[in-house]
């Protein structure tokens, strides 16, 4: 079995953090107080959630909605929320009704920043039923734009394209693919009638 990368950085920090107060009880003037105070501290940097639903607001009107099995903001100098077990966005037009909806086995949200990047198996799927599919994509909250600078394939009703690159306004119903590397037309089906 695999240890994904995020699972040894937190064995990692926890071992980190478990060797600093062993190191700290050997020495004298450090009491064992202070010694899980400092653990407690290290631990309440972070805060846990599940089944997490989170509604952004602009201009007091729901604009997206975020859910997430897990979710941890890390309240350090600049902080962030992670995703580890994937992410759902719902954007949603003035309406209230969706515009375009995305999904990610991973999500990583800048709170200063106002962006969010969200990473492996990444499908956009937007009111015409057009269909991204990359492995990073970025979300630009400030801008309304969202973008990708690695491979992408898009699914339209007509055709295939696939690219390096792309960007879109936030709802994806405007888009351009920075590098075309090929597409492919798709023919649909047509209904053959039968006479008795």
């Amino acid at each position: 079995m695999k240890t994904s990368p995020l699972k040894y950085f937190r064995l990692s920090g926890s071992l980190l953090v478990t060797i600093t107060i062993l190191f700290l009880y050997s020495c004298d003037e450090f009491s064992k107080k202070e010694a899980e105070k400092f653990a407690l501290q290290r631990e309440s940097d972070i805060e846990h959630g599940v089944n997490v639903e989170m509604l952004y607001t602009e201009q007091g009107r729901p604009n997206v909605k975020l859910r997430a099995p897990k979710a941890e903001r890390h309240l350090d100098k600049e902080p962030y929320m992670e995703f580890p077990e994937g992410i759902e966005l719902f954007i949603y037009d003035v309406n209230r009704n969706i515009e375009s909806f995305l999904k990610a086995d991973y999500g990583y949200a800048k709170e200063n920043q106002q962006e969010m990047i969200a990473r492996k198996n990444v499908e956009v799927i937007n009111v015409d039923g057009d269909t991204l599919r990359t492995e990073e994509l970025i979300w630009d909250q400030k801008k309304k734009k969202i973008y990708s600078e690695t491979y992408v394939e898009i699914r339209t009703k007509d055709e295939i394209i696939y690219g390096e690159g792309m960007e879109a306004d936030e709802n994806f119903t405007n888009y351009t693919i920075k590098k075309i590397t090929g597409s492919i037309q798709i023919q649909q089906d047509e209904e053959v009638s039968k006479t008795p």
